[in-house]
């Protein structure tokens, strides 16, 4: 989003930047995943995994198609011969013992997880009255079922012992398989473990051809994929291409094209190349015009970065040379910024690249940078300090902003009333909180220069009076967006 064009006069007005003192915003206690282990519990963990499917393909699968003709067993280096009439080396099932292992600690997880998740929503449904002011005229299922949503949106902050539990489990069921003699293990167990491993190996497969129809879980997929290609091919050479190789630059160049000089003579340059080579007779003052309309040039640049688009915003910014960093203003929803990548990457976007950050777009005392924040969104969450108190809505600074959802309870539960839809980390845009945020930000940015103020004109109340004439939304246009808007709570 973009406000504020260039006049085609001289560039007298420039851009007032932030201050940016030595303070920094304040921001909550940080605890990354795992204590900041995470890398090596992934990596282990994945190595397990590996194991396990390549032993569940190449043991399992011929198993469960031949059936019990197929008799193979490990092979051990200076043991005694084994009864089964095919050996294969050993690993193969020790990895197939690690599922069991692992299957083991993911339930105890769960267990875990479960309790912790009637403690969690008893203790958000007492704390319902103090961020919803009508929370008392919903019925208890009503608020049962807004309680259960967040409580369930916080899953992802057990990812590090998850992780950890899962890969110390399997590591270790490794070593010990191997420490103890492979031959000394009971045959029921290693039966057990065959079965185990393929049916695993099919179970992902018949994962894999469902994401084709089920919008979830190729949301699932596409949320891993948007991770693992967000960083550059020297962390994984055996990674898909990074993304963000690509677009962060091809933004970075769009910005500086977007906050380039008005009068810096590149449309009329062109008009008089395109006039020699095509059009000798033609008006060159009217094409170059005309070419300055499709490359319009602005003072300030609203950026908005929803979920992945955060950390994709974040390097853009941190890209951009000063002058052009000064003259950007941002919005991200659902942003994971502290919550995944802070957690798991706290070297490249922990608490100190947050504070850089904000100090990039004018923080402390003038940032130019909100963050709306959902208790019901399993990917997003707060920055710098959490909105959601103990005791009820607290003021986070400047940054943190809670867009409640649903936005309203009502009177009454769901067999007499219609509830309002809980979105979790989807349709932020046409939540009217959002929309409310997001015209603050245009309105009056960082106290400074208002984001949608021309640069060379007098300063201005509404957004809508610094559009040109051409672009104010219509009567039908408005209307439109007051039913999208209440079909969104409704």
């Amino acid at each position: 989003m973009a406000r504020g064009r260039h006049g085609t006069g001289s560039r007298d007005a420039k851009p007032t930047a932030g201050p940016t003192g030595t303070g920094q915003l304040a921001s909550a206690p940080f605890r990354p995943f795992a204590g900041g282990f995470l890398g090596p519990f992934a990596l282990c963990l994945a190595c397990v995994t590996g194991g396990i499917f390549a032993a569940g393909v190449n043991l399992a699968v011929p198993r469960l198609l031949i059936g019990s003709g197929f008799k193979v067993g490990p092979g051990w280096t200076g043991g005694q011969a084994a009864a089964e009439p095919i050996q294969v080396p050993w690993p193969l099932f020790s990895f197939m013992t690690a599922l069991v292992a692992v299957a083991a600690a993911l339930l105890l997880t769960l267990c875990y997880a479960a309790v912790l998740y009637l403690i969690k929503r008893a203790a958000i449904m007492r704390l319902l009255g103090g961020y919803y002011a009508d929370a008392a005229l919903g019925g208890k299922a009503q608020r049962q079922r807004i309680a259960g949503q967040w409580t369930l949106s916080r899953a992802v902050d057990l990812l590090g012992l998850t992780v950890g539990v899962l890969a110390v489990a399997g590591f270790a069921t490794v070593i010990a398989f191997y420490a103890v003699n492979p031959q000394s293990f009971p045959a029921w167990l290693i039966s057990f473990a065959q079965a185990l491993a393929g049916a695993a190996a099919i179970a992902l497969y018949g994962f894999t051809l469902s994401a084709f129809r089920n919008r979830s879980r190729r949301t699932m997929i596409q949320f891993l994929w948007d991770v693992g290609t967000y960083w550059p091919r020297a962390c994984q050479p055996f990674a898909p291409p990074c993304y963000v190789e690509r677009s962060a630059p091809e933004l970075v160049n769009r910005l500086n094209g977007l906050l380039a000089p008005a009068n810096d003579g590149a449309a009329t340059r062109l008009a008089a190349d395109l006039a020699a080579r095509l059009g000798p007779g033609i008006d060159e003052k009217a094409l170059a015009g005309e070419l300055g309309e499709l490359t319009p040039r602005y003072h300030r640049i609203l950026l908005n970065g929803y979920s992945q688009g955060s950390p994709i915003a974040a390097a853009v910014i941190a890209q951009l040379p000063r002058a052009q960093a000064n003259a950007i203003s941002l919005i991200t929803v659902g942003s994971p910024l502290r919550r995944l990548y802070g957690r798991g990457f706290p070297a490249y976007s922990g608490p100190d690249r947050l504070a850089e950050m904000g100090a990039l777009l004018g923080g402390p005392t003038a940032v130019r940078w909100r963050n709306a924040v959902r208790k019901s969104d399993y990917i997003g969450d707060y920055v710098f300090r959490d909105p959601y108190g103990k005791a009820g809505l607290e003021d986070a600074g400047p940054v943190d902003k809670a867009v409640l959802d649903p936005p309203c309870v009502v009177p009454g539960d769901g067999d007499s009333v219609t509830l309002p839809p809980i979105h979790g980390h989807s349709d932020f845009w046409p939540d009217p909180q959002v929309a409310v945020l997001t015209r603050s930000m245009v309105r009056t940015g960082d106290g400074h220069e208002r984001p949608g103020q021309p640069a060379d004109a007098a300063p201005v109340q509404g957004l809508e009076q610094n559009v040109p004439e051409a672009r104010r939304p219509s009567m039908r246009e408005r209307l439109t967006r007051l039913i999208s808007m209440n079909n969104y709570v409704r």
